[in-house]
């Protein structure tokens, strides 16, 4: 019985993982026939789609200031497969598309340990898959898709720590070095993760393990650098000076400036836009076409309306069931650090187009809204599936509008 079941979930994850790939890919298909896709970058939402499909291939196309070991993902699995697909900008949209797929798949098994549950667990990660930063980011070439699997193995331990009273170190290495190694940011939720996992343990000398940790860490991803360096000709330390003005390129200090504002947009890119997407503003310079959410009013169809007040329904339905039940809730407390250092972080960085960040918060935010034992409330589903069904029909019925621009 055990086996089959197994199997059984083996089966659904490759169907979830080919359907979703097919649609994701066959979206960056069609992205391409966009008006000067092949002439600049940032055309949608500031993403750097031309840097990340390696149609001019060199070592310093990746900057590893960002992304430390980004060369044994994209580029390396990119160059593999371009060897069958002649193309390497559809050998990029293909490779985007797998980690889009396989962040969906991640997203079913980690609400499966989550809840217990199969088929709530399929509605989340059907719900994430669906969802307007996830189709985005996993049609146009990108390292958001990626990033997006490198993080969430690191919610998966956190849960079975909790689950088996284990600290299980060694996994905490593999994930710190997975979450780092595809871009810096993802290395403050580990920590944070792996912190209340210390706590919620009771370990004895935290600091010390605490230390440790980042000691191995340091150690594995020099020794990953250094390797990096000789098979791809990358930098094997950072170049100061080009981290810091990547840096100061996307801080901006409105915050300061106009503090409203600036909530009010983190809130409506973070717990909104990112699950469904209203259409974009399209700002015309000349021949050049950019696409943007920043400070655009949501504007839906009636579809769109009607899945923006089901989600907002929902949303607020389980954070209220969350904050007022009296168990101490480790996994929500450690989902709640992690949003709050998102919110506050984007307050500063990349303010002008926060929207090319939601991959990594839209995967926090679900989990927030999840239980972690599941109720008996059919009345959930019910709210997850229309949710599935009128997001899915917006966002959709956005992205053909989006790919109908001229």
């Amino acid at each position: 019985m055990k086996t089959f079941i197994v199997n059984r979930h083996f089966v659904f994850c490759a169907i979830v993982l080919f359907v979703f790939f097919v649609v994701y890919f066959k979206m960056g298909l069609n992205f391409t026939t966009f008006p000067e896709y092949f002439k600049t970058d940032n055309i949608f939402f500031d993403a750097d789609h031309l840097d990340n499909s390696l149609i001019h291939y060199g070592p310093n196309q990746y900057t590893t200031e960002k992304h430390p070991l980004i060369f044994f993902f994209n580029p390396l699995f990119v160059i593999l497969i371009s060897k069958f697909i002649p193309s390497t900008l559809v050998a990029s949209i293909f490779v985007n598309s797998f980690y889009g797929a396989l962040g969906v798949v991640l997203t079913f098994i980690c609400f499966k340990i989550l809840i217990k549950k199969t088929f709530e667990a399929s509605l989340f990660c059907i719900i994430f898959g669906l969802s307007m930063s996830q189709i985005i980011y996993s049609s146009i070439p990108e390292t958001y898709a990626l990033s997006v699997c490198s993080i969430i193995p690191t919610y998966i331990l956190f849960l079975i720590c909790l689950e088996r009273k284990k600290l299980l170190f060694t996994y905490w290495i593999l994930c710190g070095v997975l979450s780092f190694g595809v871009i810096w940011v993802n290395f403050v939720p580990t920590i944070i993760l792996f912190i209340i996992t210390l706590i919620a343990l009771k370990v004895n000398r935290k600091t010390i393990y605490l230390l440790r940790y980042l000691g191995l860490l340091a150690l594995c991803i020099f020794v990953l650098r250094f390797l990096q360096k000789l098979l791809f000709a990358t930098d094997l330390f950072p170049r100061m000076n080009v981290y810091w003005d990547l840096f100061c390129d996307e801080i901006q200090l409105w915050v300061f400036h106009n503090p409203l504002m600036i909530i009010k947009e983190i809130f409506k890119q973070f717990f909104i836009l990112n699950f469904i997407g209203p259409f974009p503003e399209i700002i015309r310079d000349g021949p050049n076409i950019r696409m943007t959410y920043t400070r655009n009013p949501l504007v839906y169809n009636y579809t769109g309306y009607i899945g923006l007040i089901v989600w907002m329904l929902f949303f607020i339905v389980q954070i209220y069931r969350k904050c007022v039940a009296r168990e101490r809730n480790y996994f929500f407390i450690g989902c709640v650090c992690i949003v709050v250092f998102y919110m506050i972080f984007h307050s500063f960085y990349g303010v002008k187009e926060i929207f090319l960040y939601n991959s990594l918060f839209t995967f926090t935010v679900l989990l927030l809204v999840t239980d972690r034992v599941n109720s008996k409330n059919k009345y959930l589903n019910i709210f997850a599936i229309s949710i599935i069904f009128f997001m899915g029909i917006n966002n959709l019925i956005v992205i053909k509008k989006i790919l109908s621009i001229k």
